[in-house]
Protein backbone atom coordinates (compact mmCIF):
# COMPACT_ATOMS: atom_id res chain seq x y z
CA UNK A 1 0.00 0.00 0.00
CA UNK A 2 2.78 2.79 0.81
CA UNK A 3 4.15 1.82 -2.31
CA UNK A 4 0.71 2.57 -4.13
CA UNK A 5 0.25 5.84 -1.82
CA UNK A 6 3.56 7.21 -3.00
CA UNK A 7 3.05 6.96 -6.56
CA UNK A 8 -0.65 8.28 -6.36
CA UNK A 9 0.80 11.44 -4.98
CA UNK A 10 3.51 11.21 -7.44
CA UNK A 11 0.81 10.92 -10.47
CA UNK A 12 -1.02 13.60 -9.07
CA UNK A 13 1.50 16.15 -8.41
CA UNK A 14 1.65 16.04 -4.74
CA UNK A 15 4.51 18.39 -3.54
CA UNK A 16 7.71 15.75 -2.56
CA UNK A 17 7.05 17.33 1.17
CA UNK A 18 3.53 16.07 1.11
CA UNK A 19 4.43 12.51 -0.24
CA UNK A 20 6.72 12.34 2.23
CA UNK A 21 4.62 13.14 5.27
CA UNK A 22 1.95 10.84 4.19
CA UNK A 23 3.79 7.73 3.24
CA UNK A 24 5.22 8.60 6.68
CA UNK A 25 2.16 8.86 8.00
CA UNK A 26 1.15 5.42 6.75
CA UNK A 27 3.68 3.99 8.62
CA UNK A 28 2.34 4.97 11.54
CA UNK A 29 -1.31 3.98 11.00
CA UNK A 30 -0.69 0.92 8.68
CA UNK A 31 -1.15 -1.94 11.26
CA UNK A 32 -3.84 0.09 13.34
CA UNK A 33 -6.90 -2.78 13.92
CA UNK A 34 -9.26 0.52 13.89
CA UNK A 35 -7.55 2.10 10.55
CA UNK A 36 -7.86 -0.82 9.00
CA UNK A 37 -11.44 -1.85 10.05
CA UNK A 38 -12.41 1.65 8.62
CA UNK A 39 -10.88 1.34 4.67
CA UNK A 40 -12.28 -2.54 4.87
CA UNK A 41 -15.70 -1.81 5.37
CA UNK A 42 -16.10 1.62 4.19
CA UNK A 43 -18.04 0.36 1.17
CA UNK A 44 -20.03 -2.09 3.29
CA UNK A 45 -21.02 -0.10 5.54
CA UNK A 46 -23.11 3.48 4.36
CA UNK A 47 -22.97 4.61 8.21
CA UNK A 48 -18.94 5.02 8.51
CA UNK A 49 -18.47 8.75 8.66
CA UNK A 50 -14.33 9.88 8.42
CA UNK A 51 -15.29 13.60 7.64
CA UNK A 52 -16.36 14.89 11.48
CA UNK A 53 -14.21 15.84 14.21
CA UNK A 54 -14.75 13.60 17.26
CA UNK A 55 -15.45 10.66 14.94
CA UNK A 56 -13.74 7.78 14.45
CA UNK A 57 -10.70 8.76 12.34
CA UNK A 58 -10.25 11.44 14.54
CA UNK A 59 -10.20 8.92 17.95
CA UNK A 60 -7.76 6.69 15.71
CA UNK A 61 -5.21 10.07 15.38
CA UNK A 62 -5.72 11.20 18.43
CA UNK A 63 -4.81 8.11 19.95
CA UNK A 64 -1.69 7.83 17.38
CA UNK A 65 -0.58 11.43 18.07
CA UNK A 66 -0.87 12.20 14.45
CA UNK A 67 -2.96 15.25 13.20
CA UNK A 68 -6.53 14.25 11.78
CA UNK A 69 -6.13 16.08 8.81
CA UNK A 70 -2.99 14.13 7.57
CA UNK A 71 -4.99 10.69 8.60
CA UNK A 72 -7.76 12.04 6.82
CA UNK A 73 -6.06 12.50 3.46
CA UNK A 74 -3.71 9.42 3.98
CA UNK A 75 -7.40 7.07 4.47
CA UNK A 76 -9.07 8.65 1.15
CA UNK A 77 -5.20 8.67 -0.67
CA UNK A 78 -5.48 4.57 0.70
CA UNK A 79 -9.82 4.60 -0.63
CA UNK A 80 -8.84 5.60 -3.80
CA UNK A 81 -7.41 2.42 -4.60
CA UNK A 82 -10.51 0.25 -3.69
CA UNK A 83 -12.20 3.12 -5.30
CA UNK A 84 -10.39 2.36 -8.68
CA UNK A 85 -11.75 -0.86 -8.61
CA UNK A 86 -15.42 0.43 -8.25
CA UNK A 87 -15.08 3.40 -10.89
CA UNK A 88 -14.25 0.12 -13.62
CA UNK A 89 -17.14 -1.72 -12.40
CA UNK A 90 -18.83 0.84 -12.59
CA UNK A 91 -18.18 1.32 -16.68
CA UNK A 92 -16.14 4.23 -15.87
CA UNK A 93 -12.92 4.30 -16.99
CA UNK A 94 -9.32 5.16 -15.75
CA UNK A 95 -9.14 8.83 -16.89
CA UNK A 96 -12.64 9.38 -15.25
CA UNK A 97 -11.42 8.27 -11.86
CA UNK A 98 -8.03 10.08 -12.30
CA UNK A 99 -9.95 13.40 -12.76
CA UNK A 100 -12.26 12.47 -9.86
CA UNK A 101 -9.27 12.02 -7.67
CA UNK A 102 -7.51 15.85 -8.40
CA UNK A 103 -9.71 17.58 -6.28
CA UNK A 104 -7.45 15.79 -3.24
CA UNK A 105 -4.63 17.72 -4.61
CA UNK A 106 -6.64 21.21 -4.21
CA UNK A 107 -7.66 20.06 -0.44
CA UNK A 108 -5.18 19.49 0.64
CA UNK A 109 -2.90 22.37 -0.96
CA UNK A 110 -6.23 24.45 0.72
CA UNK A 111 -5.13 23.01 4.15
CA UNK A 112 -1.84 23.34 3.96
CA UNK A 113 -1.67 27.65 3.06
CA UNK A 114 -4.52 27.66 5.98
CA UNK A 115 -2.89 25.27 8.48
CA UNK A 116 0.32 24.57 7.28
CA UNK A 117 -0.72 21.04 7.41
CA UNK A 118 -0.69 18.53 4.94
CA UNK A 119 -4.34 16.86 5.16
CA UNK A 120 -7.63 17.86 4.59
CA UNK A 121 -9.87 19.80 6.92
CA UNK A 122 -13.06 20.68 5.17
CA UNK A 123 -15.24 18.19 6.04
CA UNK A 124 -18.52 16.18 3.94
CA UNK A 125 -17.76 16.44 1.50
CA UNK A 126 -15.26 13.40 0.08
CA UNK A 127 -17.70 10.95 1.43
CA UNK A 128 -19.66 11.65 -1.16
CA UNK A 129 -16.72 11.44 -3.40
CA UNK A 130 -15.76 8.45 -2.64
CA UNK A 131 -19.55 6.80 -2.43
CA UNK A 132 -19.81 8.04 -6.05
CA UNK A 133 -22.52 10.43 -5.23
CA UNK A 134 -20.35 13.57 -6.43
CA UNK A 135 -18.30 13.49 -9.40
CA UNK A 136 -16.25 15.80 -11.46
CA UNK A 137 -17.74 16.72 -14.78
CA UNK A 138 -14.99 19.60 -16.02
CA UNK A 139 -14.37 22.62 -14.16
CA UNK A 140 -16.70 21.79 -11.56
CA UNK A 141 -17.98 19.36 -9.17
CA UNK A 142 -21.34 17.89 -9.22
CA UNK A 143 -23.97 15.84 -6.55
CA UNK A 144 -27.54 16.18 -6.98
CA UNK A 145 -30.24 17.00 -4.23
CA UNK A 146 -34.24 17.54 -3.77
CA UNK A 147 -35.44 20.68 -3.61
CA UNK A 148 -37.88 21.17 -0.30
CA UNK A 149 -38.50 24.98 -0.53
CA UNK A 150 -41.72 27.23 -1.43
CA UNK A 151 -42.29 27.29 -5.88
CA UNK A 152 -40.33 29.18 -7.62
CA UNK A 153 -39.92 30.43 -10.93
CA UNK A 154 -36.67 29.16 -12.59
CA UNK A 155 -36.24 29.56 -16.35
CA UNK A 156 -39.30 29.76 -17.65
CA UNK A 157 -40.47 26.44 -15.16
CA UNK A 158 -41.99 26.66 -11.46
CA UNK A 159 -40.12 24.21 -9.44
CA UNK A 160 -41.97 22.85 -6.53
CA UNK A 161 -41.01 20.46 -3.86
CA UNK A 162 -39.95 16.75 -4.67
CA UNK A 163 -38.13 18.27 -7.59
CA UNK A 164 -34.23 16.91 -8.10
CA UNK A 165 -31.69 19.38 -8.86
CA UNK A 166 -27.45 19.42 -9.70
CA UNK A 167 -25.62 21.00 -6.85
CA UNK A 168 -22.61 22.65 -8.15
CA UNK A 169 -19.16 22.58 -5.89
CA UNK A 170 -16.16 25.13 -7.11
CA UNK A 171 -12.76 23.45 -6.72
CA UNK A 172 -10.06 25.95 -6.37
CA UNK A 173 -8.12 24.33 -8.54
CA UNK A 174 -6.44 27.35 -10.48
CA UNK A 175 -8.34 26.31 -13.75
CA UNK A 176 -9.98 28.67 -16.06
CA UNK A 177 -13.30 29.88 -15.02
CA UNK A 178 -14.61 31.32 -17.78
CA UNK A 179 -17.67 31.28 -19.31
CA UNK A 180 -16.98 28.46 -22.05
CA UNK A 181 -15.15 26.41 -19.34
CA UNK A 182 -18.29 26.97 -17.36
CA UNK A 183 -20.63 25.84 -20.17
CA UNK A 184 -18.04 22.92 -21.26
CA UNK A 185 -19.07 21.68 -17.46
CA UNK A 186 -23.09 22.39 -16.94
CA UNK A 187 -23.54 20.47 -20.57
CA UNK A 188 -21.15 17.67 -18.97
CA UNK A 189 -23.24 17.09 -15.75
CA UNK A 190 -26.40 17.72 -18.07
CA UNK A 191 -25.47 14.97 -20.05
CA UNK A 192 -24.38 13.15 -16.80
CA UNK A 193 -27.18 13.06 -14.62
CA UNK A 194 -29.66 13.92 -17.48
CA UNK A 195 -31.41 16.76 -15.31
CA UNK A 196 -31.28 20.59 -15.97
CA UNK A 197 -32.41 21.84 -13.11
CA UNK A 198 -28.90 23.96 -11.36
CA UNK A 199 -28.12 24.77 -7.61
CA UNK A 200 -25.41 26.25 -6.11
CA UNK A 201 -24.74 28.08 -2.69
CA UNK A 202 -21.65 29.78 -2.42
CA UNK A 203 -20.04 32.62 -1.07
CA UNK A 204 -19.44 33.31 -4.85
CA UNK A 205 -22.68 33.74 -5.23
CA UNK A 206 -22.58 36.55 -2.28
CA UNK A 207 -24.74 39.88 -3.79
CA UNK A 208 -21.87 42.81 -3.20
CA UNK A 209 -19.45 40.63 -5.20
CA UNK A 210 -21.16 42.87 -7.68
CA UNK A 211 -20.48 45.99 -6.31
CA UNK A 212 -16.60 45.68 -4.86
CA UNK A 213 -15.44 43.19 -7.73
CA UNK A 214 -14.32 44.18 -11.76
CA UNK A 215 -17.61 43.43 -13.52
CA UNK A 216 -15.86 41.51 -16.05
CA UNK A 217 -14.56 39.57 -13.65
CA UNK A 218 -15.23 35.46 -14.13
CA UNK A 219 -16.84 35.62 -10.47
CA UNK A 220 -19.46 38.15 -11.44
CA UNK A 221 -20.32 36.67 -14.64
CA UNK A 222 -20.65 33.28 -12.48
CA UNK A 223 -23.24 35.10 -11.34
CA UNK A 224 -25.01 36.32 -14.07
CA UNK A 225 -25.87 32.15 -14.60
CA UNK A 226 -27.83 32.30 -11.69
CA UNK A 227 -31.39 33.95 -10.52
CA UNK A 228 -30.22 34.42 -7.30
CA UNK A 229 -32.89 32.57 -4.39
CA UNK A 230 -31.38 34.04 -1.00
CA UNK A 231 -28.27 35.42 0.64
CA UNK A 232 -27.21 35.18 4.04
CA UNK A 233 -24.19 37.00 5.92
CA UNK A 234 -22.00 35.35 8.39
CA UNK A 235 -21.59 36.08 11.73
CA UNK A 236 -18.24 35.99 11.86
CA UNK A 237 -14.85 35.64 8.89
CA UNK A 238 -15.33 31.90 8.57
CA UNK A 239 -15.38 31.61 4.89
CA UNK A 240 -12.16 34.04 4.37
CA UNK A 241 -9.55 31.25 4.51
CA UNK A 242 -10.92 30.86 0.95
CA UNK A 243 -9.49 34.23 -0.25
CA UNK A 244 -6.65 34.90 2.52
CA UNK A 245 -5.32 31.61 3.04
CA UNK A 246 -3.41 31.41 6.79
CA UNK A 247 -4.29 35.21 7.05
CA UNK A 248 -7.71 35.74 7.47
CA UNK A 249 -7.99 35.94 11.08
CA UNK A 250 -5.87 39.14 10.80
CA UNK A 251 -7.39 42.29 11.75
CA UNK A 252 -8.80 43.77 8.74
CA UNK A 253 -5.72 46.64 8.29
CA UNK A 254 -3.43 43.32 8.00
CA UNK A 255 -4.78 41.50 5.32
CA UNK A 256 -2.92 41.25 2.30
CA UNK A 257 -3.94 43.12 -0.48
CA UNK A 258 -2.26 41.65 -3.36
CA UNK A 259 -4.99 41.16 -5.74
CA UNK A 260 -8.30 42.71 -6.44
CA UNK A 261 -10.14 40.28 -5.03
CA UNK A 262 -8.16 40.52 -1.78
CA UNK A 263 -7.98 44.23 -1.76
CA UNK A 264 -12.27 44.20 -2.88
CA UNK A 265 -13.05 42.12 0.35
CA UNK A 266 -10.20 43.22 3.12
CA UNK A 267 -11.85 46.66 2.26
CA UNK A 268 -15.60 45.57 2.52
CA UNK A 269 -14.48 44.19 6.19
CA UNK A 270 -12.62 47.19 6.83
CA UNK A 271 -16.00 48.69 6.31
CA UNK A 272 -17.60 46.81 8.84
CA UNK A 273 -19.19 45.01 6.49
CA UNK A 274 -19.89 41.42 6.69
CA UNK A 275 -19.07 38.26 3.92
CA UNK A 276 -21.76 36.11 3.12
CA UNK A 277 -22.71 33.49 0.63
CA UNK A 278 -25.68 33.20 -1.90
CA UNK A 279 -28.13 30.66 -3.47
CA UNK A 280 -29.02 30.57 -7.13
CA UNK A 281 -30.54 28.20 -9.76
CA UNK A 282 -30.34 28.21 -13.37
CA UNK A 283 -31.89 25.61 -15.91
CA UNK A 284 -29.57 24.50 -18.45
CA UNK A 285 -30.54 24.79 -21.93
CA UNK A 286 -28.62 22.32 -23.98
CA UNK A 287 -29.71 23.24 -27.31
CA UNK A 288 -28.25 26.58 -26.75
CA UNK A 289 -25.81 25.93 -24.55
CA UNK A 290 -26.67 28.84 -22.01
CA UNK A 291 -28.24 29.01 -18.30
CA UNK A 292 -32.02 29.66 -18.26
CA UNK A 293 -32.87 32.11 -15.30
Amino acid sequence: MKNYICKFMQEQSFPKAAVGCVCGAYEVFKEDKEFLFLLENFYNDETINVDGEKGPLFQIAERKGQSFYTAKLLFYICLSKELKKEYLKSGFDEDFWRENMADLHCKMMECFNVHGVWGIFSAGWFSSVFRMKTFTLGRMCYNTGIYDGEDIHIGGRTVTKGDEFISIHIPSNGKPFDTYARLDSYRRAYEFFKISLFRCDSWLLYPPNREILDKRSNIVSFMDDFKLIKSYEYPDNRIMWRIFGDKYLLPCEELPRNSSLRKAYADLLCRGERPGSGVGFFVYDLKNNETLR
